[in-house]
């Protein structure tokens, strides 16, 4: 009891005048550094709803963290079930924390939420995890994760992914995620969302799936202005920059990212009938500036792709994008599905203004696999492997196609198997007890 006096401080604070005026609360947390007395005295101060302020020093006012158990599967975690504004702060060197616990803060349900300003240190699986309806809205703004702690999946490995946000309104902005340590590590996982969303000016780097990922939403979804650096893996498979996956209204903008593997794709959008993802259609991918200096090769080649579009894509606008360094293609557009009866089309997509003059690549600048159909690919120089329909190529040089297919239709098995197993991991694992 005498934590909780120490560490709570409610100020009311009537805003307005007169018997009319509405009251707003705010409670004040004091970190105290210790486990369990840390979660509860936070988890009794988000049942009341309102503004939390959770202190970066403790009573005394020395810096603390709020001690949220050890990273793993326990009771480490608040659960937020009314409207809830989860804020830090940031005082000289201190920061409000929150140190290990097992996706320590976690939503569900319709209600309106934000968490902001709150530094997460070695989380078990990941540090925010809300999953509410059309209904719902949620806000996560200028948090830092850091050294997530992958959970062990036995016989496959382990998995984590650093925030899961699924709702209506969406906004993942300014955000700071490094070092997603796990086989199958994710930055930001956003899904499931009815709209609008924006993820804009994160940072992500050490992912070894995605750094980040958006999947089968109902409405648009801007990701724009991310940097963006997964980093290498032990394999040369992996490490994907950004990721879209199924139905939404896509923009994907004036993001910097880096891929260091022979594997990866800087952008990679994938619509498929698997995991329920359906097509994507549309998506507007431009600006984007992506480095591919992957560190070694994969027997030798390299796999590694600037924007990639896969299995059901059509109507994409692929256009004033940066390419540059060493890679397989800057773009590709490849027959993808996670098994033989599912349908691929990559049908009325155009690739216009990108600038690839300083890229090396070792198939083929574009490639156009055989289920690509009227392309529209203009450009001022480099080459092309058309194995489609109807495509119309002005200003590239076409290559030969038939022996080149053989090679790429081979390393994109292999990729599209990493890729699957990738998928099947993250979606079919527990994240919640």
């Amino acid at each position: 009891m005498r934590n909780t006096a120490l560490a709570v401080l409610l100020a009311v604070a009537a805003l307005g005048a007169g018997s009319g005026a509405r009251a707003s609360t705010t409670m004040e947390v004091y970190p105290t550094g210790q486990y369990p007395a840390d979660v509860q005295n936070v988890q009794r101060a988000v049942d009341q709803g309102g503004t939390v302020l959770l202190k970066a020093a403790n009573a005394a006012g020395t810096p603390t963290a709020f001690n949220f158990g050890p990273a793993v599967r326990g009771f480490g975690f608040v659960t937020l079930q009314r409207d809830v504004e989860l804020v830090g702060e940031g005082a000289g060197s201190a920061v409000t924390t929150i140190d290990g616990g097992f996706y320590p803060v976690r939503g569900f349900g319709a209600i309106s939420a934000s968490v902001r300003d709150i530094s997460f240190d070695s989380p078990l699986r990941g540090a925010i995890y809300f999953v509410g309806p059309a209904a719902s809205s949620v806000e996560i703004l200028r948090t830092r994760i850091s050294h997530v702690v992958g959970g062990l999946i036995p016989g496959v490995g382990t998995v984590a992914e650093a925030m899961v946000v699924a709702g209506g309104r969406v906004a993942i902005d300014d955000n700071a995620v490094v070092d997603v340590a796990a086989d199958f590590g994710i930055g930001i996982t956003e899904l499931d969302s009815a709209g609008p969303v924006e993820v804009l000016r994160n940072y992500v780097s050490g992912t070894s799936t995605n750094s980040i990922e958006c999947t089968r939403n109902h409405g648009v979804v801007r990701i724009e202005n991310n940097v963006v650096r997964p980093g290498p893996t032990p394999d040369g498979f992996g490490g994907y920059g950004i990721e879209i996956n199924g139905t939404g209204a896509y923009e994907v903008a004036g993001n910097d990212v880096l891929i260091e593997t022979a594997g990866g794709v800087g952008i990679f959008a994938l619509g498929a009938l698997g995991f329920g993802f359906g097509p994507v259609t549309n998506p507007l991918i431009e600006k984007n500036d992506v480095v591919l200096r992957p560190a070694g090769s994969i027997g030798g080649s390299l796999f590694d792709d600037g924007i990639d579009l896969g299995g059901l894509v059509s109507g994409a606008y692929v256009g004033q994008n940066k390419i540059e360094g060493s890679a397989s293609s800057a773009f590709g557009l490849f027959d993808v599905a996670f098994d033989h009866t599912q349908p691929t089309d990559l049908g009325f997509n155009t690739f216009v203004g990108n600038d690839i003059a300083d890229l090396q690549s070792q198939l083929a600048d574009i490639y156009l696999d055989h289920t690509s159909h009227d392309t529209v690919l203009k450009g001022k120089s480099g080459t092309v492997i058309d194995l489609g329909v109807n495509n119309r190529i002005t200003g590239f040089t076409k290559g030969s196609g038939p022996g080149s297919g053989e090679q790429v239709s081979a390393a994109t098995h292999r990729r599209n198997l990493a890729k699957q197993a990738a998928h099947e991991t993250v979606r079919k694992s527990p994240i919640t007890p």
